[in-house]
């Protein structure tokens, strides 16, 4: 596998090169003895969001092991490269696809930070749904599956705009705690809300906190999912 990759890149870059390196990829991912032996620097090029064939993009499926894994590298833009390059007309997601998808933007494009991200995906399916509606690619079971999964985005984009807000009702007496108690810092346990709220730290200013010591303490964390 290492051989494959090293061949590759040795070739000059073209957009055939591309999407026939994401299609081999995204392929031998699909077995789970062949997943764990994909080397790390194979998963940038989801990075470029290729144009597949249809041919290809019609044999591709979202499982949970390719799900995971393409979580435990930490990267949301990896994240979503993965799911703008599978989000085609030419792909069923069938119910379980449908699911896992669900539960990814759930888990990782939830916080404020996300918002770009989430428009990103949101213009996708937009265009994916517009292909539906001029008779293309998979017809109207796969229609079905891509307005699920939208709508399933919209209420994740407006729970984080709610909690951006502070109307989102999990998170209210959070912002009670922050502006009318005094706050002892080494005792805050912070509620699962917080961590979404400040999970882009460069969008909130440390004058929104009643100190400053809270504010750098909540900044630091690392996000945890509920």
């Amino acid at each position: 596998m290492q051989f494959w990759m090293k061949a590759a890149s040795a070739l000059p870059y073209t957009d055939d090169v591309c999407w026939s390196m994401v299609v081999g990829l995204l392929d031998m991912a699909s077995s789970d003895e062949l997943l764990p032996h994909i080397p790390m620097d194979a998963w940038d090029w989801l990075n470029k969001r290729p144009v597949l064939p249809p041919e290809c993009v019609a044999l591709l499926q979202t499982t949970e092991s390719v799900v995971q894994k393409i979580q435990q590298l930490g990267s949301i833009k990896l994240i979503v490269s993965y799911l703008y390059i599978i989000l085609s007309e030419e792909c069923r997601l069938w119910d379980d696809g449908v699911s896992v998808m669900g539960r990814l933007i759930k888990e990782e494009l939830s916080g404020i930070g996300a918002a770009g991200h989430r428009k990103d995906l949101i213009q996708r399916l937009d265009y994916v749904l517009l292909q539906f509606d001029q008779g293309q690619g998979e017809g109207p079971c796969a229609r079905k599956e891509y307005e699920e999964l939208r709508k399933g985005l919209l209420e994740v984009d407006e729970e984080a705009m709610n909690i951006l807000t502070g109307t989102s009702s999990s998170c209210r007496p959070f912002f009670r705690l922050l502006t009318h108690v005094p706050i002892h810092v080494q005792d805050i346990v912070l509620p699962s809300c917080a961590h979404s709220l400040f999970r882009a730290h460069s969008c909130v200013s440390p004058d929104a906190f009643s100190c400053v010591s809270l504010s750098i303490l909540i900044l630091s964390r690392s996000p945890v999912h509920s």
